[in-house]
């Protein structure tokens, strides 16, 4: 496993847990381009901003309802691992495809 694979489980692994501490300062700078985008994904979807949602105006300015917003930051559109040639899309947000293939969408 290189470097760059170890520090980006790192990060993920403290993304859900406590228990890992991870100094992102000392961290992110080791990351190569591809796994960068994974990493901004990850923390952007950890955040929820795939589940934010904003107020629709009407011409007048007055609120008439909500709408669903896009990540904040989408996981990337091509695969990023070798041999995961599928993509796929689902609209609006770009989401892992299901968890037996190895695409991202």
């Amino acid at each position: 496993m290189s470097s760059g694979e170890r520090t980006f489980l790192m990060i993920v692994a403290s993304l859900g847990s406590d228990a890992v501490d991870v100094n992102l300062s000392d961290t992110i700078i080791r990351l190569d381009r591809p796994t960068l985008e994974l990493v901004l994904a990850g923390i952007a979807h950890a955040a929820g901003s795939h589940q934010h949602s904003g107020l629709v105006h009407d011409d007048a300015g007055a609120a008439t309802g909500f709408e669903q917003l896009s990540s904040l930051y989408p996981w990337p559109a091509r695969p990023t691992t070798p041999g995961a040639g599928r993509s796929c899309s689902t609209g609006r947000s770009r989401l892992p495809c299901s968890p037996e293939s190895s695409c991202w969408c």
